[in-house]
């Protein structure tokens, strides 16, 4: 196929990933069709990393889109936090949590704290009408 064929055949499909709404895919389609063919991958292979590339995309835009609208005020990390000002809260047992080992180990965390009234009341009359 000459270059010429290629190039047009590269820029309709383009345009077509445009339409779908499918950014990533055109933008990473040229260099995962040159990995594949120099790998020797098959279609499905292809398609398979094309997609899951547009999927990465579109959840990386999702959370971000979120968080945005959720217009949190500063981010803060647990470095950050002034932890004399935190009652009852040990940090070593934070920085734990924060590790994520319970994750691995399979235990269960639970979490609580003094209860709100008015969310509780409020809780309660949500619980009510199911």
């Amino acid at each position: 196929m000459t270059d010429a064929i290629h190039a047009a055949r590269a820029a309709v499909l383009v345009e077509h990933l445009k339409t779908l709404r499918l950014p990533t895919v055109a933008r990473e389609y040229p260099a995962a069709a040159r990995r594949a063919r120099d790998a020797g991958a098959d279609y499905e292979e292809f398609l398979r990393e094309l997609m899951e590339a547009e999927v990465r995309m579109r959840c990386e835009h999702t959370a971000a889109r979120l968080l945005k609208r959720a217009a949190f005020p500063d981010v803060k990390t647990l470095d950050q936090l002034d932890w004399a000002a935190l009652e009852g809260v040990a940090r070593p047992k934070i920085m734990e949590l924060a590790s994520c080992a319970y994750i691995a180990k399979g235990e269960d965390v639970v979490l609580a704290g003094p209860i709100d009234p008015l969310t509780f009341c409020t809780s309660s009359r949500d619980i009510d009408k199911h």
